[in-house]
């Protein structure tokens, strides 16, 4: 962010309310902000005003996922669950910085549902849609290319149906989801969205034995 961070401050010394300034200045304070500074909303109105939409989302994925990492609670797992959903919907990451960020977020959601995420590679072959994030290098004119496996896909999916609060593990092989819970199962009503995700083949439910 050197040469960004450079011109913003020039912008913001013209400018005193600029969007991109604030985006910045928030993201520098961040290693020494408390985890209540991640407010949804707060990012929502940083990156509110901050130029093209494409630009105002990977703003927002960025902050969601680094307030993410600072936060232990439910709450830091929902930031987590909204930046994954950013970047799924975009698709498109910025840096390796950025594949990092999209690492550490869908451990920060696998991990306590039972799911160790595969490994994740960036390089010029282009994998199936359904798997491909493009990554932009700032060293290249040509995007390359992340494959994340399908299946860890669709346990982030499921979890943003099921709810980051919800006490399960979840196992995802080809497709075929299996749900194990440790009290009431989920509603039918989350099952049948469950069931809709693109890519999901069943959906199973089954009760959780601890010793």
């Amino acid at each position: 962010l050197d040469g960004a961070e450079r011109s913003a401050r020039a912008r913001r010394a013209a400018i005193p309310n600029d969007a991109l300034a604030g985006i910045i200045a928030f993201r520098r304070a961040l290693p020494a902000a408390t985890a209540s500074a991640c407010m949804a909303t707060e990012i929502q109105r940083l990156t509110r005003d901050s130029g093209p939409t494409d630009f105002g989302r990977r703003q927002q994925f960025k902050i969601l996922s680094d307030c993410a990492m600072r936060d232990d609670s439910d709450r830091g797992r929902a930031l987590a669950l909204s930046a994954f959903t950013l970047a799924d919907t975009t698709r498109q990451l910025i840096g390796i910085a950025d594949v990092r960020r999209l690492e550490r977020v869908m451990i920060r959601l696998l991990r306590p549902v039972g799911i160790s995420v595969g490994s994740n590679h960036v390089d010029a072959d282009t994998p199936a849609p359904a798997e491909r994030f493009s990554v932009y290098l700032s060293t290249e004119t040509t995007p390359r290319w992340l494959r994340v496996a399908l299946d860890d896909l669709l346990a982030v999916r499921a979890i943003g149906v099921l709810g980051v609060t919800s006490a399960f593990r979840l196992q995802v092989l080809n497709g075929d989801v299996t749900i194990q819970t440790m009290g009431q199962p989920p509603a039918e009503a989350a099952l049948a969205r469950l069931r809709s995700l693109q890519g999901v083949k069943t959906v199973r439910v089954a009760q959780l034995v601890t010793s």
